[in-house]
């Protein structure tokens, strides 16, 4: 699953210029993406923190598409609902104990 993290991860760092967003969700995106893909990237399944820390950034992620300042369109607003809901399902996939 860390691998769809980081996938995802990067995908949101950059789908600021290719959705076309405002200054505060252009900001909002570098600013997650990076924490998601490099907190993927250097996954241990000994650090469950790496996990919640994903979930929690998948939820910012969603709530973030329907804060006004950052609200810029419907376009980025679903890539932002879709984005958080892989974030999130993949957190908590890692949480799971088959995973362990």
């Amino acid at each position: 699953m860390p691998w769809i993290v980081s996938l995802v991860g990067v995908w949101y760092l950059v789908s600021p210029w290719i959705v076309k967003t405002a200054i505060g969700a252009m900001w909002n995106s570098i600013v997650v993406g990076i924490l998601s893909a490099t907190c993927a990237y250097y996954y241990s399944p000994e650090k469950s923190w790496q996990r919640w820390l994903g979930i929690l950034l998948g939820i910012w992620v969603v709530i973030a598409a329907f804060i006004d300042p950052l609200k810029t369109g419907p376009g980025y607003m679903w890539n932002n609902v879709l984005v958080g809901m892989l974030i999130v399902v993949a957190g908590l996939a890692a949480i799971s104990p088959k995973h362990r």
